[in-house]
């Protein structure tokens, strides 16, 4: 079936049918009514409401019979205002991609799939304590779907925007990686380089390379983990950082495990890689990031603030966290000092700039082949997993590239999709996790993935 069959007059069902749709004049098929009856948008009816159906789904538009799908298969089908229903072989009800059939004209998804997205977005809102968000979806397969919730900023009444100023936390350490690979790129470093002559004192500094450093398997401790370091940066979250005493406290920590033999995320890795672009090109880090990264890709709303420098250019989303503070209280965190996160968290950016430097990390636009290559080479030791692994600074995510970021009051996803050229961006002006630990962004970008990989899903993995 095409587009075309829906100017055709078609069979109207019998009104005795138990799953008769007067407002369609059709039925829905008794093969398809368990699956219809049982999915639904998210109302916060009790079960899945007949409202919460129609809302996914839509009324029937055409009677069940059989078709070949896109596949070749032919497949008991019936078209729904919003989606397409497959009976296959092994019983299985699987939704064909109405969008890609019937409404790839005018660069949108679907309507049934803008209404899915629009529920996990409203759903993983609704759950956190974050008072603004906003999500962005952009595929050379299915369109551009963009949408927000609630205020980036109470104080003026103003909701999150493309153009709305946002700390975004350790997405800068997709940034500080970028440019340590365009520096082997241009021959001033070596993935293979030891640390130990950039750091004296260093346990395993003569065993610990670069690359260790970016992939998180250098067993350095973070200093952030640290309690005592965390007293002292909630007892005075104003405070100024410097870069090597950052790195000092992080080393003078136990190291977690010899250099290579495991893995954990430590922000003071991310710190000396950022020591490290200054030592080899001899300028302050934030010329090399208006040199490599910020010129060449047009991100004229993407900063790297002074240390001293707290504010944000507005208009800015505040922030709030429960982080430092009393049990069931929060604070605004907007103008605490970034410094503590140097080239691991410091930078602040829109939600546009973000949708353009997603795509532009996912794609390696600003690397050599080779070095987009050692970028996604992921690594495998524990905590790692098949679906949720490490490269250089950068992570894949049931098959999307990007890197989340999270310091008091913000949090940030930036994804991206090689097979399909997708992007998705989300923001949300708070950290505070759910009851199950899940951070706002996740809240929302996982079913968003859930969603467009079943649309359109991810290329079988080659042996």
């Amino acid at each position: 079936m095409t587009s075309a069959s829906f100017g055709m007059t078609l069979p109207k069902a019998d009104p005795r049918d138990a799953h008769y749709m007067e407002a369609t004049g059709q039925a829905v098929a008794s093969e398809f009514w368990e699956y219809w009856s049982s999915h639904g948008l998210d109302f916060s009816d009790e079960g899945v409401s007949f409202r919460e159906s129609l809302a996914l789904f839509g009324y029937p538009v055409t009677p069940a019979e059989l078709e070949t799908n896109a596949d070749g298969d032919t497949v008991l089908t019936q078209w729904y205002e919003r989606a397409r229903f497959e009976l296959h072989d092994d019983g299985t009800v699987l939704l064909g991609r109405l969008g890609a059939e019937v409404n790839d004209s005018d660069g949108q998804f679907a309507m049934r799939v803008q209404l899915e997205m629009d529920a996990a977005l409203r759903k993983g809102f609704g759950s956190h304590e974050s008072r603004g968000v906003m999500v962005g979806v952009w595929s050379g397969a299915g369109g551009e779907w963009v949408s927000n919730l609630g205020l980036a900023n109470p104080d003026t009444g103003t909701p999150y925007t493309a153009e709305t100023y946002h700390r975004i936390g350790s997405v800068t350490k997709t940034v500080t990686g970028t440019m340590i690979l365009q520096l082997v790129d241009q021959g001033l470093l070596s993935l293979d380089d030891t640390i130990d002559q950039w750091f004296a004192g260093v346990t395993y500094g003569d065993q610990i390379t670069v690359r260790m450093l970016g992939n998180m398997t250098s067993g350095i401790a973070s200093y952030t983990l640290d309690a005592d370091w965390q007293a002292q940066f909630f007892s005075e979250p104003e405070r100024v950082w410097q870069p090597q005493e950052l790195v000092d406290y992080g080393i003078g920590l136990t190291p977690s495990f010899e250099p290579g033999t495991g893995w954990e995320y430590s922000n003071t890795n991310t710190v000396m890689l950022g020591i490290i672009i200054e030592a080899v090109t001899g300028k302050d880090v934030r010329v090399v990031l208006q040199e490599q990264i910020l010129d060449p890709l047009g991100l004229v709303h993407t900063s790297f603030p002074e240390q001293t420098d707290d504010s944000i250019p507005a208009p800015y989303a505040r922030g709030r966290t429960e982080q430092g503070q009393p049990d069931g209280l929060s604070a605004d965190s907007t103008n605490w000092n970034p410094s503590w996160g140097w080239t691991a968290g410091q930078m602040i950016s829109t939600f546009d700039d973000l949708r353009i430097w997603g795509r532009a990390l996912g794609t390696g636009e600003l690397l050599s082949l080779e070095m987009h290559a050692e970028q996604l080479t992921w690594v495998t030791l524990p905590p790692n997993t098949p679906e949720r692994a490490y490269g250089f600074a950068i992570h894949i995510f049931q098959g999307w590239l990007g890197h989340d970021g999270e310091l008091p009051g913000y949090n940030t996803s930036v994804n991206y999709r090689p097979d399909i050229d997708a992007t998705v961006i989300v923001v949300a002006n708070s950290d505070i996790p759910d009851a199950n630990g899940v951070s706002p962004t996740a809240a929302i970008y996982g079913p968003i993935f859930a969603i467009l990989n079943r649309e359109y899903p991810l290329p079988l993995a080659e042996e």
